[in-house]
């Protein structure tokens, strides 16, 4: 059915008033095609949101809204314009009725699955609602424009306008669906959190176990109740009917951890999931992998399986380097101070703090000695490597005792040559740290300096601005030389053997294996662990450069 303006000097009069308006229109089964001045043109009808009437005492317009724009059919007579739309709206109500038939199942589906956001009947993962949003998408597209008003309150334009506003904000819908649903899990699962540890799960255990994402990370300190969390959340997937036990997969990195979370599964689910359930290691699941894989299971050396064959590896390995000379000094550097993080005093707030750091760390030399502070130890150290006999906190030669102070004893004697060394933990400023009394400090500073001047002896000083500075050790190499104190650094083989005897080359020994397992597991380069050492919080020591560590 096609309309067009009266010719004739109405006509003409139109065609100059409105030179971009159609002069004529059709109105077919699937478009409305205009024939313009530039040329003809066609809109989709389900791409027109509306058509819009204006009439006079004679003429009439029809302005047509659509997904690109706007148009217009003007100069047409009363009766024709009010045709054209009531034909236009017919069309349109006619393409609608139509695309409803032919998208009934897929817009109905999509509907459906929206409906579950109400009321969730299970955590709705990141990636069921990816494959909502790409249906839901697909179905909108076959709908560009906006429905005529005669169809606002068919059941299909609800399902159409519930799903275009699922996808204004799709994010926002599941969060709130999960926020729903894991405030009512945690309810309706009470009684099963309750029990099923020997203590009752923590709300933050049970918010880790309700949380179904499809990939899920819970990150927790050692000893707080991951290993809860991973048998609350076996058994809650498979009372509530989310998992069947033989869908369930629990892995553990060790033996013993795997052997615990086997016994807890079957102590606290009961032997049915304990049965239907695989609880594996991580090595024992890849050997099963390769050996269906492959036909046949890998061959591995000892220590790849057996943690105490890895340690007596690496002793032998760290024994014969040393006795080469390969590598004494990486590892004198870390036994020297970098076995623990350094802080100095400026950065505790009270003594509670300070000692607590000494006592996390076990800060003691490279002889055994407990001292009192890290600053302490590389003195202590670098005496002891340079082979210069010392005594710690030995009594003072002359006796200082009075009733109200009691005898003596500098930091470390150096008896062959001696010397005394006394190390101020002072600023570059000369101030102590905040929890010191400073007065009381700095007189004890003052009565040290003059009881060695008095009774003729030598002191050496030492400051923590110096080591703030990185040169704590090598002004002590210095000043010793200045004294006639000669360094004769230890074979490294009897550092070995010193560390060996104090026990501290085992643990150690566990640190490497432990950074082998992971370097191996995460797959790292070379470049990687440089790269992150690089970035550590703590990166002298992370990369194994303490600034005193050259001037050994």
């Amino acid at each position: 059915m096609t309309f067009s303006r009266v010719p004739g000097l109405a006509s003409v009069l139109f065609r100059i008033l409105r030179s971009r308006d159609a002069r004529a229109a059709t109105v077919e089964a699937a478009a409305l095609r205009l024939t313009c001045a530039s040329g003809p043109r066609e809109i989709p009808l389900g791409a027109i949101d509306s058509a819009e009437l204006k009439t006079g005492w004679r003429w009439g317009r029809v302005r047509v809204s659509h997904a690109a724009g706007e148009a217009a059919v003007s100069g047409l007579t009363r009766p024709d314009a009010e045709a054209l739309s009531a034909a236009l709206e017919a069309a349109r109500v006619g393409w609608w009725r139509r695309e409803f038939a032919a998208r009934n199942e897929a817009l109905r589906s999509v509907h459906e699955r929206l409906a579950q956001f109400e009321d969730p009947p299970g955590y709705m993962g990141r990636n069921l609602c990816r494959d909502l949003e790409r249906d839901a998408r697909e179905v909108a597209a076959h709908f560009p424009g906006q429905w005529p008003d005669t169809l606002a309150k068919a059941p299909e334009t609800g399902m159409l306008a519930a799903v275009r506003g699922f996808l204004n904000s799709p994010d926002a819908l599941r969060a709130r669906a999960n926020e729903a649903f894991a405030a009512s899990e945690l309810e309706r699962s009470r009684a099963f959190f309750d029990r099923v540890e020997a203590r009752p799960l923590t709300d933050e255990q049970r918010r880790a176990v309700v949380v179904d994402e499809d990939r899920n990370l819970v990150v927790a300190a050692a000893g707080s109740g991951k290993t809860s969390v991973i048998v609350a959340k076996a058994g809650w997937l498979v009372l509530r009917g989310f998992r069947r036990p033989s869908e369930l997969l629990l892995l553990a990195f060790a033996r013993d951890a795997r052997d615990e979370l086997d016994e807890r599964i079957r102590g606290r689910l009961g032997d049915e999931a304990a049965k239907g359930a695989t609880v594996r290691t991580f090595h024992s699941l890849g050997m099963s992998i390769i050996g269906k894989a492959e036909g046949r299971r890998p061959s591995l050396a000892k220590v790849a399986e057996d943690d105490r064959a890895l340690n007596d590896l690496l002793k032998q390995i760290l024994a014969e380097l040393l006795a080469d000379g390969e590598v004494p000094d990486a590892l004198v550097r870390w036994f020297m101070g970098q076995f623990a993080p350094y802080r100095s005093h400026q950065e505790f707030r009270n003594w509670g703090e300070y000692w607590e750091y000494l006592r996390r760390f076990d800060v003691r030399s490279l002889k055994g000695e407990k001292v009192k502070s890290m600053e302490e130890c590389e003195i202590a150290n670098f005496l002891h490597v340079n082979n210069v006999p010392y005594e710690y906190e030995a009594p003072y030669e002359h006796n200082t005792a009075t009733p109200e102070k009691r005898q003596y004893r500098p930091d470390f004697h150096l008896p062959e040559a001696g010397i005394y060394i006394e190390h101020f933990g002072l600023d570059a400023e000369g101030r102590t740290a905040r929890f010191v009394d400073e007065k009381e400090y700095l007189q004890g500073v003052e009565w040290k300096r003059r009881v060695h001047e008095e009774k003729g002896t030598v002191l050496i000083e030492t400051f923590s601005s110096e080591r703030a500075a990185g040169a704590l050790t090598g002004n002590l190499r210095e000043k010793l030389a200045a004294h006639g104190v000669t360094l004769s650094p230890l074979p490294p083989a009897e550092v070995f053997a010193v560390l060996q005897r104090q026990g501290r080359i085992d643990p150690f020994l566990r640190l490497l294996a432990t950074f082998l397992h992971h370097f191996k597991g995460a797959q790292l380069s070379f470049e990687e662990v440089s790269r992150r050492a690089a970035g550590a919080g703590d990166r002298l020591r992370a990369e194994g450069r303490e600034p005193f560590v050259a001037e050994r």
